[in-house]
């Protein structure tokens, strides 16, 4: 039991480690930014922003909001929250894996999730889909716990433990992130399974536990229905990229191999088959699914299902006798993640094209004047823009193309030939315009316009998706 203990300590230590490795390297990128933004608001007035510009609930950032009074706001403070629930989430693998095959499974599962280059990425993100996977991984533990006690008795302190664990743990996750909802759908599933085993008092004893369990979660995020309904009617789900057409077949072929290797791992105990592959493919298909209408099928949205699936493959690990070829396998999943963990840190803090921002502002206030004006394009960038302009101390009237940050109900308003006056009239009045065009669409509109008002003093490209230029502004264009 020590030797034990001190294995998970050590595997917490190197989750830790690798959360923390370059967390101050690269600037927030424009999601986290919008983090901080919302967050900065009084947290009474945090709904009625979502309400008006976000696609989330209000949890992660009244969270964001409360840490930020306590560790302040700089990029290393503000990633640390997520750092801190992505380890926790790692002692909370290994006792899950622990209830369903040993201490050697939980081992494993809380090694796989320690090195895991998505759980890393996101744990160092200031958003919410480290908070979600702390918060589902805490409600698997009470869905395998009493999976693993069909028998434990009604009213019992482990029972009611458990049951709770899923509660809480499913509605914070609700409350944090809205695709989290595919989770307790999973979990039906899971138990309609179980329950399609079982015969006479045993099946209505899963009825009776688990109905309650879901009134529960319901009447807990009865509140949430009202923001959700508000951003939905107010046009805030943002649509992002298009399903990858492997998507499907991958996951079918994927959800096969889990359920052929369930078969062999747990032939007498297939509740952990329905466990392992009900977590991992209902919400992967379900997300694509949705998709095929509204692109939502992001990583970000599923990285909680490498739990079950990490679970899956720990156990299929540990089944191998040899040990040259468990050594062998092991090593093999170590090197695509020591490959994934590389290419993250050096894609995403170095040349990712949503970073770059504390460039792009040091570059703009070393040279900027009192009576410049500062243009951008898309103006959901602006707040990242401004995280580091702010520092300078430096004044200057800012305005966003089509529309000003913050002044309707859109982030990503679309850019028309009609937006050129708009243009013409925010720079009336200054001898020089910068423009920071963040992110990928076209702003030839833009540059357009600046071009007949003056001409190009200087550009800085700050990676392939961030360029700022300078302009003088003619006064007689603008009598």
């Amino acid at each position: 039991m020590p030797r034990t203990r001190w294995l998970v300590l050590s595997i917490v230590a190197l989750a830790a480690v690798l959360r923390l490795f370059w967390i101050g390297v690269g600037s927030l990128d424009i999601d986290e930014a919008f983090s901080v933004w919302v967050a900065r608001h009084p947290w009474r007035d945090i709904g009625a922003v979502l309400a008006r510009f976000d696609d989330h609930p209000a949890l992660y950032y009244i969270v964001l909001h409360l840490w930020m009074r306590l560790a302040g706001d700089h990029e290393f403070a503000l990633r640390l929250l997520s750092i801190l629930c992505g380890v926790v989430t790692i002692p909370l693998a290994y006792w899950l894996g622990s209830v369903v095959g040993g201490r050697p499974l939980g081992l494993l599962t809380a090694f796989l999730m320690a090195v895991s280059p998505e759980n890393v990425q996101w744990s160092q993100e200031a958003r919410m889909y480290a908070l979600e996977t702390l918060a589902l991984v805490f409600a698997m533990c009470g869905l395998a716990w009493l999976l693993a006690h069909p028998d434990a008795r009604a009213g019992s302190p482990g029972k009611h433990l458990a049951l709770g664990a899923f509660v809480f743990g499913t509605a914070t996750a609700l409350w944090t992130e809205y695709t989290a909802v595919l989770f307790p759908l999973a979990a039906a599933a899971v138990l309609a399974y179980v329950a399609w085993g079982k015969r006479g008092e045993r099946r209505r004893g899963i009825v009776r536990d688990w109905l309650p369990a879901y009134a529960a979660i319901g009447a807990l995020c009865f509140a949430e229905l009202s923001l959700a309904f508000r951003q939905v009617h107010g046009a805030n789900v943002i649509n992002w990229f298009p399903v990858n057409p492997l998507a499907l077949p991958s996951t079918l072929l994927v959800a096969a191999g889990l359920i052929a290797l369930g078969r062999v791992i747990w032939r007498s105990e297939p509740q952990w088959i329905a466990f392992t592959v009900g977590l991992w493919a209902v919400p992967i298909l379900c997300l694509i699914l949705v998709s095929l209408r509204h692109p939502i099928f992001t990583k970000q949205t599923f990285v909680w299902t490498y739990v079950p699936l990490y679970l899956a493959v720990g156990a299929g690990l540990l089944h191998v006798r040899r040990r040259w070829a468990f050594a062998l396998l092991l090593g093999a999943v170590m090197v695509v993640d020591i490959v994934g963990l590389v290419d993250h840190y050096r894609m995403d803090f170095l040349t990712s094209g949503v970073r770059g921002w504390d460039r792009a502002a040091e570059y703009v206030a070393s040279r900027v004047r009192s009576d410049d004006v500062i243009l951008f394009y898309v103006p959901y960038v602006q707040p990242a823009f401004d995280y580091y302009f702010e520092r300078a101390h430096r004044p200057v009237a800012e305005h966003g193309i089509p529309a000003d940050f913050g002044s309707g109900r859109v982030l990503f308003p679309p850019l028309t030939d009609n937006d050129a006056p708009r243009v013409l009239e925010a720079v009336a009045g200054h001898p020089r315009a910068w423009f920071v065009h963040g992110m990928f669409p076209s702003a030839r509109v833009i540059l357009n316009a600046l071009d007949r008002s003056g001409h190009l003093l200087d550009s800085r490209v700050v990676t392939n998706a961030l360029t700022v230029y300078q302009y003088a502004i003619n006064q007689r264009a603008h009598p």
